[in-house]
């Protein structure tokens, strides 16, 4: 089977977000590890960045029949936003000085 050029294409932006999904799961994690009481709300941000890291890596392993589909999939995105909107919720806090 001859791969058109469509599929090449759309097979070298799956495998570059899957390396750059890497590289920002690395990078969230490390700012995850140094943040401090101050950047409260990021934690929450960091661990969304990381679960979008997983959820773009775990997607392309589809995309690619290297997995099947999971259930995991379609929570990933619940988990995400919910943890998105608890940060910016935390945010809005932490700037009107309302949390500690």
């Amino acid at each position: 089977m001859v791969l058109a050029v469509y599929d090449w294409i759309y097979g070298s932006a799956q495998l570059a977000a899957f390396f750059l999904a890497i590289i920002a799961a690395i990078i969230a994690a490390d700012l995850f590890h140094h943040s401090k009481k101050k950047l409260m709300p990021w934690r929450y941000f960091l661990a969304a960045m990381i679960l979008f890291s997983l959820w773009e890596i775990l997607g392309a392993l589809e995309n690619f029949n290297i997995i099947q589909h999971t259930i995991i999939l379609s929570i990933l995105p619940s988990i995400f936003l919910a943890l998105l909107i608890i940060s910016l919720i935390m945010q809005i806090l932490a700037g009107k000085g309302w949390l500690k």
